[in-house]
């Protein structure tokens, strides 16, 4: 007797296996002139969607067949655009329209439920190669309860996600739906970059810098490889030499002292505000020295730092300012004279990450520095490139850190929507803040007076000691979560032999207390509710 292979056995694959024979049949149709165009497109989306399908059943967690499942839903949305567009220009008939829009209505219907009964059972045990634990789903032999979504069946801790009428999955980020929004400005801008062939130093690199410099108000945006290249190449650019000290916050990603280490500097690690985790510029005075020679403010989580009084300490004492900016881009400051200026141009250099989830993130790994003086942007510019500003001159020792053309195209498309997506964050944290402010054991987001906040992360404060519980809590409910920072960076390995001090107690309790909330571009208020009722019934 052959193998049956288990996505055999799902209606949902058998139905997407019939629309793409469908596919091929009707495709067969179109002119030779369609061959590389409208008919391989169709075909690939609608093998897409069947191979997603049986590679979720081959998954063992319930989240990631749930993943899968949202993808096979994906590209049978844009194979039916497709097929749209295949009979507006008059290659299909209207017949086959009727035909093919009940075949995709009705698997459209059942990946929904699929995905629905995938999301409720997220907090169950892994499985053997995707099958489902139920024995009663196991054993069946009636292929429509593989895709049942009756809860006697799911055994739902989590109604709210079966009764949804425009399923989500749960993520921190959900990079798919923001993608599905953007797919033809960011499709036809990739495919630009490779009918130009120009991957390295394309004129889309130049473009997203002269963009981003215009946006921030800045005199010039040099771009490189990621955040934390742009953190090194700043420091390297100001002249400091080894055993020159730092300050950096002790609550921060790694990657703000990780460079400073790296060079040889020295990392002084000190204690944040407890309300809005970003340095003061108390805890900077208190720390500097005759050795000190830089301070690095990061704009944590969204929102500036207090960053007048910090420029203030910095003029006073001779010291340089490198803005940590890789969570807050979009935030702006108001000075006591009214003047405004946007987080990462305040400082002598600030930096930026374009990591995926950040919210302005490429399709890789991009960063970008920004300064308004012209001789030290001409110092980063290059020492970003092997220290050279003529090719194989080399005045400096530099690294090789640029950001590829392909990733500045696709952010050339994304810098349009940044204001867009900075206030759909602020609507999903204003949720929120409604939700939880009566809650006596949580402390919502504060907010710095003199900033605005994009919103990065939204993170809350655990009161109670009750932070581990309520992460317990919220596996069990389906619903992710994030812990930004578990551990000061003072006591990691690592940075042992640069601090010798008692333990920051604000930083302690921070790392005992944060908890961070999904909140991203394409978040609805069913999800927002899902999440908020969660927390609010602990």
């Amino acid at each position: 007797m052959a193998y049956t292979f288990y996505f055999e056995k799902l209606e949902v694959w058998h139905l997407a296996k019939d629309i793409a024979k469908k596919i091929y049949e009707v495709t067969a149709q179109l002119p030779d002139s369609e061959k590389y165009g409208l008919q391989s497109q169709m075909r690939r989306a609608a093998v897409s969607v069947a191979s997603n399908i049986a590679e979720g059943a081959a998954r063992k967690s319930y989240r990631d067949q749930a993943h899968f499942t949202q993808l096979a839903y994906s590209s049978l949305m844009e194979l039916f655009n497709q097929f749209l567009l295949a009979k507006e220009l008059g290659f299909l008939s209207n017949a086959s329209e009727v035909e093919f829009r009940r075949k995709v209505e009705e698997l459209a219907n059942k990946l929904n439920s699929l995905r629905n009964s995938q999301l409720n059972r997220v907090s169950e045990p892994e499985t053997p190669y995707g099958n489902p634990s139920n024995p009663q789903i196991l054993n069946s032999s009636n292929p429509q309860i593989l895709e049942s979504s009756n809860p006697q069946i799911l055994e739902s801790s989590n109604p709210q996600i079966l009764e949804s009428s425009n399923p989500q999955i749960l993520q921190m980020v959900d990079l798919q739906s923001q993608y599905q929004r953007l797919k033809p400005d960011i499709d036809e801008a990739i495919q630009r970059v490779l009918d130009s062939s120009r991957y390295i130093k394309g004129p889309e690199v130049a473009a997203f810098e002269e963009e981003l410099a215009a946006w921030t108000n800045a005199k010039h945006v040099i771009a490189c490889a990621n955040g934390t290249d742009a953190l090194q190449i700043a420091l390297m650019a100001l002249g400091l030499k080894p055993g020159d000290e730092v300050i950096v916050p002790s609550f921060t990603y790694v990657a703000t002292a990780e460079v400073i280490g790296l060079l040889g500097l020295t990392p002084i690690m000190v204690d944040v505000d407890p309300g809005t985790f970003n340095l003061t510029e108390e805890f900077i005075e208190k720390a500097i020295t005759p050795k000190t020679k830089a301070v690095v403010p990061v704009h944590l989580f969204g929102q500036s730092a207090d960053m007048e009084p910090i420029l203030a300490i910095a003029k006073k004492h001779g010291l340089f300012v490198v803005e940590d900016n890789a969570q807050a881009i979009g935030a702006e400051y108001t000075f006591s004279d009214g003047s405004i200026k946007k987080t990462g141009t305040m400082g002598h250099v600030g930096i930026t990450s374009f990591f995926p989830s950040k919210n302005l993130g490429c399709y890789g790994d991009g960063g970008a520095i920004f300064t308004n003086d012209d001789e030290l942007a001409a110092r980063l510019r290059m020492i970003a490139n092997h220290g050279q500003k003529k090719r194989y001159y080399h005045d400096a020792i530099g690294v090789n850190s640029r950001l590829d053309t392909i990733q500045a195209a696709i952010l050339l498309v994304k810098l349009k929507y940044l204001n867009d997506y900075s206030a759909a964050r602020q609507k999903a944290a204003a949720y929120y803040d409604t939700a939880f402010k009566d809650i006596n054991w949580l402390q919502i987001p504060v907010r710095q007076p003199n900033s605005t906040h994009v919103f990065h992360q939204y993170t809350l404060k655990v009161k109670n000691g009750r932070r581990d519980d309520l992460t317990q809590h919220l596996k069990s409910e389906g619903i992710p979560f994030g812990v930004y920072y578990p551990v000061p960076l003072y006591k990691q390995k690592a940075f042992a032999p640069f601090y010798k001090g008692n333990e920051l107690t604000v930083t302690e309790q921070l790392c005992r207390e944060v908890i961070s909330l999904p909140i991203h571009t394409e978040m609805n208020e069913e999800l927002l509710q899902m999440i908020a009722t969660a927390v609010s019934q602990f």
